[in-house]
């Protein structure tokens, strides 16, 4: 499942909430500039699933405060340098929980 996909599922059960808090434990990949400029995400975890985060993915999450995934090699692709800064301008990210490994 891809976030996308997950988005439109929730935005079908819940079309007015915009969780700032978030556990998403089917997503496998997280597309580039998923999340990019998403201004009440506080908190988001993520299963063993996840495979990849792709570039932009977090940038500019200004209330971005933790997020938790798991610690796998290959999950931030480096093959593409301008591709990267998956969590750009998230002023406030003090944690990041690393699972598994």
């Amino acid at each position: 499942m891809t976030i996308h996909e997950a988005y439109e599922g929730w935005n079908r059960l819940h079309p007015r909430a915009h969780p700032n808090n978030c556990v998403l434990p089917a997503i496998i990949t997280i597309e580039e500039g998923a999340f990019a400029e998403c201004s009440r995400l506080i908190d988001v975890e993520f299963s063993e699933r996840l495979e990849t985060i792709g570039g932009h993915a977090f940038n500019d999450c200004k209330r971005l405060q933790r997020i938790a995934i798991p610690l796998k090699r290959g999950l931030i692709p480096f093959d593409d340098l301008d591709n990267l800064f998956q969590f750009d301008d998230c002023d406030q990210l003090t944690t990041v929980d690393l699972a598994g490994g």
